[in-house]
């Protein structure tokens, strides 16, 4: 699912409703040929207005917007669709930061905030529903399995960068 085509400029309140449509009609189509629906919440296709405005993933503005984008899908989809990926290849967000993550990383400090906020958003924005979310996590850099930002254990870098930070 592409945030941009529900929330075209990533941070508005009411949805798309073609955005919506469009989704709709594939959902239905995929249960009318008993195909059951997964979802991939985020595909690196971050609303470029969220970049120019604080920075996208970089900023902590971009925790809410995500979740608010999430609650309304998985509100809207109620019933039809039961799995949910949070990120598609999180894993791989280090091979091509920029394309990754919709904004330009300059250095470590900057790729671990970006992490820590795409974290945040995964403890937050699909776990507070009743629903089962399909988790992709394998990350070598960032975060061993957990329910971040809780009780997720940071390598001794990762740590380093998240608790000397200036941001």
């Amino acid at each position: 699912m592409a945030w941009t085509r529900i929330f075209p400029q990533g941070d508005k309140t009411e949805p798309s409703a073609e955005g919506l449509a469009f989704y709709d009609r594939m959902v239905d189509g995929l249960i009318a040929r008993n195909i059951i629906p997964i979802c991939t919440l985020y595909a690196y296709d971050l609303p470029q207005h969220l970049v120019e405005k604080y920075g996208g993933w970089a900023n902590r503005h971009s925790v809410t917007d995500y979740t608010h984008y999430v609650a309304t899908v998985i509100e809207h989809f109620k019933g039809r669709i039961e799995y949910y990926v949070p990120f598609n290849e999180y894993n791989c967000i280090w091979i091509d930061r920029a394309y990754m993550t919709g904004t330009p990383v300059e250095n470590d400090t900057d790729m671990f905030k970006v992490i820590h906020h795409m974290d945040r958003t995964r403890s937050t924005g699909t776990s507070g529903s009743s629903r089962r979310t399909v988790r992709t996590w394998a990350s070598d850099h960032s975060l061993r399995l957990g329910d971040p930002p809780r009780s997720a254990i940071y390598t001794p870098n990762a740590y380093h960068c998240l608790t000397n930070r200036h941001w």
